[in-house]
């Protein structure tokens, strides 16, 4: 029987002792299984209970399916008590009073459960109870958006990827990049759907044990009181151990539930719950000058102004014009070469516009390597690139002081990830072609802060050596990596379709300022919203920027 309405579907089972239609046990139980797995694609609140004739303390092995279906559902199983109190007749004559737990109740939200005795049945009664208090309720639910990785398996990916790529369009390479895209999405949603974890301030489960232990000690401590009698002290003791202990489990289950059932911030975020570092991740309001803002849209467009006046009061007029040089190298990249840009980028979860994680395009590598490489020289050869890598997504990072003052933030541009797998192998071709100066020591093989100071240190004893005085100084470039100027590139060692891809690369792009769930309008951005690596390596013998 299923109930719906506005606020959530609520389902009841009853599973019998014999199939009907010829079917084993097994048969029926999996075909149960199935229903309930389409009754659970659905992203309203949804409890499911009833008689499923299963002991859930010794049936291990239909447990373990049950416990599958519930963890790729995003579900929980709430029922540890004991739901069934029957007599039954032993071998030698005499009964016996059995206890089971077949009754379940399975619920994807924070919920409120109690057993209670029943006059009428040998089954208990299961209250669930969910709070639907108007806005005050709402106010203490927070839905996220994650991709439940428990399932996520490389071989998983790699058998469901190949026969989708086997169809690509391969003549043409726009086309196929779309084409890759869809087959992409499609083979993530499978492995690591996305699921909607909604979150609440209060306690995630109240077990129906802690209510009456809390109600024996509170009376035998009234006793006691009355009466001073030593005894009534001694259970009311007694009790409060009983109820630690009931609550320490209780608080055991609710984090391994946690831990079991989502991603990796929720764990996280548990483990920090735990330990008293809960630091509140939703800021109520943002200041500039004397006004106010509360709304996240509002907010959005407040910063997106920030980031791009912030450069423009830096920018000078554009005077140069960019000269590139005729080259006999082929500019088409080999496999080699993107195998090694691959293995160079880091297995991240992280995701841009596009929703593609990097661990995932680097699993998908021994399949896709191919396309993209036909991709890649296509941009090269014929000079385009697409437009949905020239998006960016700036998310907001606090730095410092006050966390309502917009200038306490910097932007971080989360890019494309494929257009990442690209700009890597642009940079490594970069690197094989622009010498490097001597002193140069950021984004350099081989090169770090050590090695700047053993140079600072030999200008120093050389000084010295001549008895001269030495003078250091230094300069903060601010917003060092957000004023590109791309008219004091200078690209003359570079050959010319390199040159033109990476002016392509740099030109026209758009980005929006996310916070909150909340997005700004598009915008041009005044700086170029790409990795540091492929600027340093073409802005050699430039200018510097005024």
């Amino acid at each position: 029987m299923v109930f719906e309405n506005k606020k959530g579907i609520v389902a009841g089972v009853y599973r019998p002792f014999k199939s009907a239609n010829s079917q084993t046990q097994g048969q029926a139980f999996q075909n149960l299984v199935n229903d309930l797995n389409n009754l659970t694609k659905t992203d309203m609140e949804i409890i499911i209970g009833g008689d499923f004739n299963i002991n859930w303390s010794s049936q291990k092995s239909i447990k373990a399916i049950l416990d599958d279906w519930a963890k790729e559902s995003g579900m929980f199983q709430l029922v540890d008590l004991v739901t069934r109190l029957r007599k039954v007749q032993r071998s030698d004559g005499s009964r016996q009073l059995q206890e089971s737990t077949i009754d379940l109740v399975f619920v994807k939200e924070t919920v409120k459960l109690e057993v209670l005795p029943s006059i009428s049945s040998d089954h208990n009664l299961i209250k669930v109870s969910v709070n639907h208090s108007g806005s005050q309720a709402k106010s203490r639910v927070k839905k996220l958006e994650m991709i439940d990785w428990r399932f996520y398996k490389k071989e998983r990916v790699l058998s469901e990827l190949v026969p989708l790529a086997a169809n690509l369009d391969i003549p043409r390479p726009k086309v196929l990049l779309e084409d890759l895209n869809t087959c992409l999405m499609k083979v993530l949603n499978k492995i690591a759907p996305k699921r909607i974890i909604k979150l609440r301030g209060e306690k995630q489960f109240i077990n129906s044990a802690i209510n009456p232990a809390k109600k024996k000690r509170d009376r035998y401590w009234k006793k006691f009181k009355k009466t001073n009698d030593p005894k009534f002290f001694q259970s009311a003791r007694e009790e409060t151990k009983v109820l630690k202990k009931l609550a320490n489990a209780e608080k055991y289950r609710v984090f391994k539930a946690k831990m079991m059932s989502h991603g990796a911030k929720s764990f996280w975020h548990s483990v920090n719950e735990i330990f008293g570092r809960q630091q509140s991740d939703t800021i109520q309001e943002f200041k500039t000058g004397d006004i106010c803002i509360t709304d996240s849209g509002e907010t959005a467009e407040l910063l997106s102004d920030y980031f791009d006046n912030k450069v423009l009061s830096l920018l000078g007029k554009s005077t140069s014009s960019l000269k590139s040089r005729q080259s006999n190298l082929r500019p088409e990249w080999s496999p080699l070469t993107l195998k090694d840009s691959l293995r160079q980028l880091k297995r991240k979860r992280s995701m841009g516009p596009d929703k593609l994680p990097m661990i995932f395009i680097k699993d998908c590598a021994p399949v896709i390597d191919k396309i993209l490489l036909i991709i890649f020289n296509s941009m090269i050869t014929e000079n385009w690139y697409p437009y949905e890598w020239k998006l960016a997504r700036l998310t907001p990072i606090h730095k410092k002081g006050d966390n309502r003052l917009v200038e306490n933030y910097r932007p971080v541009s989360g890019l494309c990830t494929l257009s990442k797998v690209f700009e890597r192998c642009l940079l490594n071709r970069l690197d094989n072609i622009v010498t490097d100066s001597s002193e140069q020591h950021g984004f350099r093989k081989c090169h770090s802060m050590v090695t700047v100071c053993l140079e600072l240190q030999h200008y120093i004893c050389r000084g010295l050596d001549a008895k001269k005085a030495t003078l250091a100084y230094t300069v903060d470039m601010s917003a060092a990596f957000n004023l590109i100027r791309k008219d004091l590139l200078d690209l003359s060692t570079i050959p010319s379709k390199l040159s033109n891809i990476l002016m392509n690369f740099l030109s026209d792009r758009f980005k929006f300022v996310e916070i909150q769930g909340e997005r700004s309008s598009l915008r041009r951005p005044s700086g170029v919203c790409s990795g540091p690596e492929v600027v340093q390596s073409s802005h050699q013998g430039s200018e510097p920027c005024p």
